[in-house]
C-alpha cells in the first residue's frame, strides 16, 4: 500500500472522516494512505507535502512515520473485520429469535417499540434492518 505526506492547513483542529478518524492540528503533516490522501485531497484544507531536498534524518523520520501509518491502517483494519464478524453473529442470532425475542432486543439495544402483531419475518427484518445500522 502507497502511502502520501499531506499537511492540514486549517485554522482549527480537525478530526477527518477517513478509516483512521485522524486528529489534526493546524500545520500538521501525516503520512494517510493513498485512498485517504485522495479523499481528504478534495479539500482546501489539506495540500500534498513535497520535500524538494531531502536530508539522511528526514529520511529517517519518513520511515518511521510510514511504519507506523502502515500500522494504524492495519488495525484500522483489523477493527473494522472484528466489526463485521461481531455484526454477522448477532445476524445469526436474530435470524434464531423469537417474535418476542425480537420485541425485547429492539427496545433494549435500540429504543424501538415493535408492533408485536406484526409476522416474525417482519419482524426480523425490522431488527436486521436496525442491526446493520439503518431505520425501520
Amino acid at each position: 500500500m502507497k502511502f502520501i505526506n499531506i499537511r492540514y492547513e486549517g485554522k482549527a483542529p480537525y478530526t477527518d472522516r477517513t478509516s483512521l478518524k485522524n486528529a489534526w492540528d493546524p500545520g500538521e503533516s501525516k503520512l494517510v494512505s493513498e485512498r485517504d490522501a485522495k479523499t481528504l485531497l478534495g479539500y482546501l484544507e489539506f495540500k500534498r507535502v513535497t520535500d524538494e531536498a531531502p536530508k539522511k534524518d528526514a529520511k529517517a523520520g519518513n520511515d518511521a512515520a510510514l511504519e507506523q501509518a502502515q500500522k494504524a491502517q492495519a488495525e484500522a483494519l483489523a477493527l473494522e473485520k472484528k466489526a463485521e464478524k461481531q455484526n454477522e453473529d448477532i445476524l445469526m442470532e436474530v435470524s434464531r429469535m423469537s417474535k418476542a425475542a425480537l420485541g425485547d432486543y429492539a427496545k433494549q439495544n435500540y429504543g424501538v417499540e415493535l408492533d408485536q402483531k406484526t409476522k416474525v419475518d417482519d419482524l426480523r427484518n425490522q431488527v436486521t434492518a436496525l442491526v446493520q445500522g439503518g431505520r425501520i
